[in-house]
């Protein structure tokens, strides 16, 4: 449940800066409420490290709206 809020909070973030496939991933992520098996865990690794990939596409952009 912690970590559904969690990604449903991460989702938020990135609808809000416009990175709509980092919040696909995170709105995927919010809906598996618990890992059954090693390929679940695989996949939820194979999300996170897709999303956080798209999330520092946009690093330097974030930078200069500061």
């Amino acid at each position: 449940m912690a970590a559904a809020r969690a990604f449903h909070a991460l989702r938020g973030a990135a609808s809000n800066r416009g990175l709509t496939s980092f919040c696909e991933y995170c709105h995927r992520l919010e809906h598996r409420e618990w890992l059954a098996t090693q390929a679940d865990l695989d996949s939820l690794t194979r999300l996170l490290s897709t999303g956080l990939s798209a999330l520092a596409h946009h690093i330097p952009q974030l930078g200069a709206e500061i």
